[in-house]
C-alpha cells in the first residue's frame, strides 16, 4: 500500500483504485499473478466419461479457468492439447464442433498432436496379429502421440 496525501491527475489517468480517508489516500497496487491453464483434452474427455459425468463433456474451459482463478491472478491463456480423431465419423463430428466452440473464446489456445497406428501383439508370445482369428476384425488401435510432448514445450 502506498500513501498519498494528494493525487494529481497524472496519477489518477492509470486508473488505479485509491481509498480516501480523510483528505489523505490510499493507493493500492495489486501485482497480480498470471495465469496460465494446460489442459490435456484427452485425460480430461476420457477422465469425465469414465466417471460418468457426460454433461460436463462440452464443458466451458474458458469460464472454468475462471472460476478457479483467485482473486490476486489474472487468467492469461488457457491452453488446450488434444489429438483429433479421425473415426468414427460422429465422434468426428462432435470434436470437431467443441474445437471450433473452444476457438471462439479469446483465451483459449488450441495444440493438437497426432495418433499412430498399431497392430496388437499376442499376449502371449508378443508375435504381431493383424486380424482376430474368430471374427476376423482388425486388431489395429490407436494411440496419441505429442500431446504429453507440447505440453511440455
Amino acid at each position: 500500500m502506498i500513501y498519498l496525501t494528494t493525487v494529481t491527475p497524472e496519477i489518477a489517468s492509470l486508473g488505479l483504485r485509491f481509498s480516501e480517508r480523510g483528505t489523505d489516500f490510499y493507493l493500492q497496487i495489486m501485482n497480480k499473478l498470471k495465469v496460465i491453464f494446460y489442459i490435456d483434452g484427452f485425460n480430461l474427455y476420457y477422465g469425465l466419461r469414465d466417471f460418468g459425468s457426460r454433461e460436463y463433456l462440452w464443458l466451458n474451459l474458458q469460464k472454468l479457468a475462471y472460476i478457479l482463478t483467485n482473486h490476486n491472478e489474472t487468467l492469461e491463456k488457457v491452453k488446450y492439447f488434444t489429438t483429433m480423431v479421425s473415426d468414427p465419423p460422429d465422434k468426428v463430428k462432435r470434436q470437431v464442433s467443441y474445437i471450433e466452440a473452444l476457438k471462439t473464446q479469446d483465451k483459449i489456445e488450441i495444440f493438437e498432436g497426432t495418433f499412430i497406428t498399431e497392430n496388437k501383439n499376442c499376449w502371449k508370445c508378443q508375435y504381431p496379429i493383424n486380424k482376430c482369428s474368430y471374427c476376423g476384425a482388425d486388431l489395429k488401435f490407436h494411440r496419441e502421440k505429442k500431446t504429453d510432448v507440447n505440453i511440455g514445450c
